[in-house]
């Protein structure tokens, strides 16, 4: 959790990465799929918003090092990324 709190940390004091960021939200699984893991969601208005806000933060070296961090922290193996669309 202290690595999530990193990256809040940095949310809060460049807001203008975030732009586009309509919510964030963090949810531990409690049942289904790998227990006890942890899930993130981001919501965009569009892939442009989420293009944006990707590209401003690679380009950043402070987020750079957050980033890194991560890359120690998650599994390979039961890392995924995947992108939704409004249904209903």
């Amino acid at each position: 959790m202290a690595w999530w709190q990193t990256f809040l940390k940095y949310k809060e004091d460049h807001p203008e990465v975030f732009k586009g960021l309509k919510s964030l939200k963090l949810f531990r699984r409690e049942f289904g799929g790998i227990s006890g893991s942890y899930v993130d969601m981001l919501e965009f208005d569009s892939m442009a918003d989420l293009d944006r806000v990707t590209t401003l933060m690679q380009q950043d070296e402070q987020f750079s090092k957050i980033g890194h961090a991560f890359e120690l922290l998650y599994d390979p193996a039961a890392y995924s990324c995947e992108i939704w669309s409004t249904v209903v």
